[in-house]
């Protein structure tokens, strides 16, 4: 299995480490800026432990995206800042653990409350809102935006997704104008 452990403490390295032992293939993530991280990059150890070659080292949070499990073992105050950087939204489509304990200060919610609720919104805001937001402004139906957004992902990637909408209104222009004596493209253009 492809993990990602993020969070290079004491905690994330040993479970980075034992996952690495009985055959995983495992990714330690900390941030450029960590003096653990440092540690790990320079030496491939602290004062716990000695990761072997096979653990892979990152301070790039992308990398996130190749992991089928992601396991979160970082402060308890970073969770939310850190589940609202934009390549933890890959979090959608994977296991994620979190190996984490207390509250927040200042609200009080257990991590889990907030993992939840961050991934629970933004999935309603991705699945729900933006097709119909974008289906009102391109005169198509929410369906119909969620498959060209997730057909244009599927052949190419982030990019495809961005400029899957405007392709997809440029086309069905195209269409309107070149071939309006199909019946489907009567149909799908009938709105515009």
């Amino acid at each position: 299995m492809n993990i990602f452990v993020i969070g290079c403490g004491r905690w994330g390295s040993l479970i980075t480490w034992y996952l690495d032992h009985i055959g995983h293939h495992v990714t330690l993530y900390g941030r450029q800026s960590s003096p653990r991280m440092q540690s790990f990059l320079a030496t491939r150890q602290n004062d716990l432990l000695t990761l072997p070659d096979s653990v892979g080292l990152t301070t790039d949070l992308r990398d996130v995206e190749q992991a089928e499990t992601v396991i979160i073992s970082i402060g308890s105050q970073s969770l939310r800042s850190l589940l609202a950087e934009a390549p933890m939204q890959a979090l959608r489509s994977k296991t994620v653990v979190l190996c984490m304990k207390g509250l927040e200060m200042g609200t009080g919610e257990r991590l889990s409350v907030i993992a939840g609720s961050l991934l629970i919104i933004k999935g309603f805001d991705d699945f729900v809102l933006q097709p119909t937001l974008y289906s009102e402004r391109v005169k198509a139906h929410p369906l119909e935006i969620f498959l060209v957004i997730l057909i244009a992902g599927s052949l190419a990637g982030i990019l495809g997704m961005l400029l899957a909408i405007p392709s997809y209104t440029v086309l069905r222009v195209f269409a309107k104008e070149f071939f309006s004596q199909f019946r489907l493209v009567r149909k799908l253009t009938e709105k515009i």
